[in-house]
């Protein structure tokens, strides 16, 4: 059968608002960053191996997306503000043009910043044939 890419496992996945449910992105929408390596990196000194996992894709409180149509503030032309849900109205996240340092340190420029607290990330395609 086809290989699956090592990149994210291949999982399809949806980030829905976890108030009222509409989708905000899907997975394709999503720029993953890489965590930064020690090497060479000025990092501060409190996240150096404080939390070694910190950085593993998965352990940052947000996720990253490419600019999308319903973010108002973005469309509008503002440099950096709010994102909240097209629907409901609440606030999901953050952006700015010039970057956003992640809870893993590293900068993320531009940055359209979900946090995981305020959506729901549901998998819409099983990472193997066993669900």
């Amino acid at each position: 059968g086809p290989s699956i890419s090592g990149n994210g496992g291949g999982c399809d996945y949806v980030i829905l608002c976890r108030k009222c449910r509409s989708v905000l992105a899907v997975s394709s929408q999503v720029l993953p960053h890489e965590p930064p390596s020690g090497g060479g990196q000025r990092m501060p000194r409190k996240w150096r191996g404080s939390n070694p996992a910190a950085g593993a894709h998965g352990g940052c409180s947000s996720v990253y997306v490419e600019p999308l149509k319903w973010m108002e503030e973005v469309e509008r032309g503002a440099n950096e503000g709010k994102l909240s849900c097209y629907k409901c109205k609440t606030r999901v996240g953050h952006f700015s043009w010039s970057g956003i340092q992640c809870s893993c340190s590293q900068w993320v420029t531009p940055a359209f910043q979900i946090h995981k607290s305020k959506v729901d990330i549901v998998r819409e395609a099983p990472c193997s044939a066993q669900e």
